[in-house]
């Protein structure tokens, strides 16, 4: 039963740190910059521009579900639901 409540909490933790990591920094901070490079050399144009705006629009909600969907899973492991 101990080993459930480990694997829940490393579960737990671990959606934290993927859905920060999808969330925040693969769909917010990596656009943002890759928006600046193509403006310092000149390549800037209204596609890149767009497919950013998107991933920032979509990075909160998709982190936020990547975090409840391990959150989920660690519920069902634990055996809280």
């Amino acid at each position: 039963m101990k080993i459930r409540k480990i694997i829940g909490m490393l579960l737990m933790v671990f959606g934290i740190f993927f859905g920060i990591f999808v969330g925040g920094w693969l769909l917010l901070i990596e656009p943002i910059i890759s928006v600046c490079k193509a403006f310092d050399t000149g390549t800037l144009n209204a596609t890149i521009l767009g497919i950013t705006l998107l991933k920032c629009v979509f990075a909160s909600p998709v982190g936020a579900l990547i975090f409840l969907l391990f959150s989920w899973i660690a519920m069902k492991v634990d055996g809280f639901c």
